[in-house]
């Protein structure tokens, strides 16, 4: 980085700070667009394909698209909150948060806890993992 002649380091940081803080404060519309017209198409989709179910195990064809569509606000909202935070915060909980991703995987293996253990999955299981 080349410092301009005549400018004051202050100057440099106020100019290099503003650009930063405009850059984190805007919203890249092409993907901000695709995210929400998936989220919607996934709405649909789960309303399309439980309706019946849905009616035929309770009054409401629309039960599961509901929830559905109540748990896509509640990702959204989440996205937009997490958008706001400064992504060079993100590099120190990578790890662990990468870590405590790996344990919940682990456990949903847990018999009793995650799944009922049938012994033809864990035949499956060990022609996947080479070497076991």
């Amino acid at each position: 980085m080349t410092a301009a002649v005549g400018v004051p380091a202050a100057t440099r940081r106020a100019v290099r700070t503003r650009g930063a803080q405009r850059e984190r404060r805007r919203v890249a519309m092409p993907l901000l667009i695709a995210v929400l017209a998936l989220v919607a198409i996934g709405v649909v989709m789960v309303y399309s394909a439980s309706s019946i179910r849905a009616l035929l195990s309770s009054d409401d064809p629309a039960r599961y698209g509901i929830a559905q569509a109540i748990f896509a606000a509640i990702g959204l909202a989440a996205m937009a909150i997490v958008s706001r935070i400064d992504f060079r915060i993100y590099r120190y909980i990578a790890i662990p948060a990468y870590l405590g991703a790996m344990v919940l995987l682990v456990v949903v293996l847990v018999p009793g806890i995650g799944f009922e253990a049938q012994p033809e999955l864990f035949a499956v299981m060990r022609s996947l993992v080479p070497g076991a």
